[in-house]
């Protein structure tokens, strides 16, 4: 009789959406509501550059700028496993054996908001994650003109670069504009002979209307 109310009480628990506080009434592994969800532009585009495979998860829309405002400029520390919250099983498979690199941030943007806001994002993912990659200076890509995107390459370096030798990578950003500074850490990466390298990008403005 006790067993069995607190399996009860075990699964009547009611998870609360961690963008608008709403009551989810389903999934006690879930932390982003339907309504939130929908209002995500969900992709998975594909592309490739350099011959990598270069996988995004979301439309850069609007709604999607907002969320992840709140939570890289506003410190929302909370909104960190909302993004990946309905993909992660599927990507866990797919990436199975992989190890993480994350783009870098510049050291001292992450040590005021107190994360980094990549590798909090794709921790959920459970896989080995090796910051190697490092800003030399600080930059932001979207300010580059296209004479200094050429020169990515220049501003990033690789620490410990031999942790890479023979592994499956998998690149990981938050937002991708042009794809220089994607294009540069694979680069630095290949020097280092690894067995394969993919890209897994959160979003990126989609020449596509969402239906």
């Amino acid at each position: 009789m006790i067993l069995n109310m607190q399996l009860k009480k075990l699964f009547s628990v009611t998870n609360i959406c961690k963008i608008c506080f709403r009551n989810i009434d389903f999934g006690l592994d879930d932390c982003i509501c339907d309504k939130c969800f929908n209002e995500l532009d969900c992709i998975y585009e594909k592309s490739k550059i350099k011959n990598v495979q270069v996988t995004c998860v979301y439309n850069y829309d609007d709604v999607f700028m907002k969320l992840l405002y709140r939570f890289k400029g506003c410190f929302d520390y909370e909104l960190k496993d909302v993004f990946l919250s309905r993909q992660r099983f599927f990507l866990k498979l797919k990436f199975f054996d992989y190890t993480i690199v994350p783009i870098p941030s510049w050291k001292e943007d992450d040590e005021i908001r107190g994360f980094n806001h990549v590798v909090e994002i794709y921790k959920s993912l459970n896989l080995p994650i090796v910051n190697c990659l490092k800003k030399k200076e600080k930059f932001k890509q979207s300010s580059l003109n296209k004479r200094e995107r050429k020169n990515v390459k220049d501003k990033l370096e690789i620490v410990n670069g031999s942790l890479l030798r023979d592994k499956e990578i998998l690149i990981v950003d938050d937002v991708m504009t042009t794809g220089s500074t994607v294009k540069a850490a694979i680069d630095l990466i290949l020097e280092y002979q690894p067995k394969k390298i993919q890209v897994l990008i959160l979003a990126r403005k989609c020449r596509k209307n969402k239906k």
